[in-house]
């Protein structure tokens, strides 16, 4: 599993030895079966996902039916809209399939961040893309 984040990175920034060592001592790839709530509303966000293999949708639940608001799909993050700012989520993360995904917190990211800073340039520029790609289609 830590193959698929290395590849997905390495089309983007030069994977060193020193990052590749860093990444199969973080554990951080998860596995969920397919209905797993990963979040749901009014819990505290401080987790973010990024899809290896799987699919996740997010949904809030109006006049006891659900609304799907996105799905994700393998090589997509789902980053919850109130992850680590400590205030409860509008809505719910679930696994609709069997879900293999590397799991960030805030913390996680401030210490890769800092040990390697091209994967924070990365993120933005990333980031920076599909909000661009938002905007379009908006």
């Amino acid at each position: 599993m830590e193959d698929e984040i290395k590849n997905y990175l390495s089309r983007y920034i030069p994977i060193t030895n020193e990052l590749e060592e860093e990444l199969s001592k973080i554990e951080f790839i998860q596995s969920y079966k397919k209905g797993t709530i990963l979040l749901e509303e009014g819990k505290i966000s401080n987790e973010c996902y990024f899809i290896i293999k799987g699919c996740i949708r997010s949904f809030f639940i109006k006049e006891g039916e659900e609304k799907t608001t996105e799905f994700y799909t393998e090589e997509q993050a789902v980053i919850p809209s109130a992850y680590g700012m400590k205030v409860p989520s509008e809505y719910y993360v679930e696994c609709i399939e069997d879900t293999i995904a590397g799991v960030g917190t805030p913390e996680l990211e401030l210490e890769m961040y800092q040990k390697f800073p091209q994967i924070e340039s990365l993120n933005r520029a990333l980031g920076r893309l599909l909000w661009q790609n938002t905007r379009i289609l908006c």
